[in-house]
């Protein structure tokens, strides 16, 4: 009779995690949006991967924070609204664990020469109702190997940790030819991050901010552990 109770009461206690975490994710969003200070992180990077990433510098680019609202849908969510979380849990994830990190806006004066082992520019898309996220690197890297290792590492983490579809049909030159890239040092490896649509994702971009940028950090993990064991012009598969 026991046994039958414990069995039942799984399913509502997974079901009561399940709504914590999306109201946690909900206030955690709200908190961070309206300039409170931020709350615990409900993830973390493990810490066996911190002294990988103790000694390395990455930037973050705040998607058209301190330039415009970027695409604005009818009620008034704003893509930097939702940029600027993802960028800043993405920045206090890394630097738990040591990374020195530069948060940059849009076309923040440092760009100019910018040095550092990777760039990460972090975007959303349009209001339309349509789900996917896409990553993209400079059509003429000064090393492509080297970024387009960076993408594939991306894309396969922020699969793997969102659940969001790869939308690879939608990739723009706005994204290829992103402005920054033109800017940073060339030995910077750099990528553009569009982290799902406002329309058909917005739940997950509000309410879960976090997988979107624990997807992120894990990629630049996977970029640093196989930059030092892959050969040149070799990078894994998505």
């Amino acid at each position: 009779m026991k046994r039958r109770q414990r069995r039942s009461i799984t399913p509502i206690l997974v079901l009561a995690l399940g709504v914590l975490l999306v109201i946690y994710g909900r206030e955690y969003y709200q908190e961070l949006r309206t300039g409170q200070r931020p709350l615990a992180l409900p993830v973390r990077i493990p810490p066996q991967e911190a002294p990988l990433l103790a000694a390395r510098r990455v930037g973050i680019l705040v998607g058209h924070e301190g330039s415009d609202s970027g695409a604005i849908c009818a009620d008034g969510l704003s893509e930097v609204d939702v940029t600027r979380v993802i960028a800043q849990t993405l920045a206090q994830l890394l630097q738990e664990t040591g990374t020195d990190i530069v948060l940059l806006a849009e076309y923040d004066a440092r760009l100019e020469g910018f040095q550092a082992d990777a760039l990460v520019a972090v975007h959303a898309d349009s209001c339309i109702d349509r789900s996917g996220f896409k990553v993209a690197r400079w059509t003429d890297s000064p090393n492509p190997a080297r970024d387009d290792l960076l993408v594939a590492c991306i894309v396969q983490a922020y699969l793997e940790r969102t659940g969001l579809p790869l939308d690879v049909t939608t990739v723009t030159e706005n994204m290829t030819m992103y402005y920054a890239f033109r800017r940073i040092a060339p030995t910077t490896a750099a990528a553009i991050v569009e982290t799902g649509y406002l329309g058909g994702d917005r739940t997950f971009l509000t309410e879960q901010p976090h997988l979107s940028a624990l997807g992120i950090a894990e990629g630049l993990i996977c970029f640093f552990q196989m930059s030092t064991s892959t050969p040149p012009n070799q990078t894994p598969e998505p």
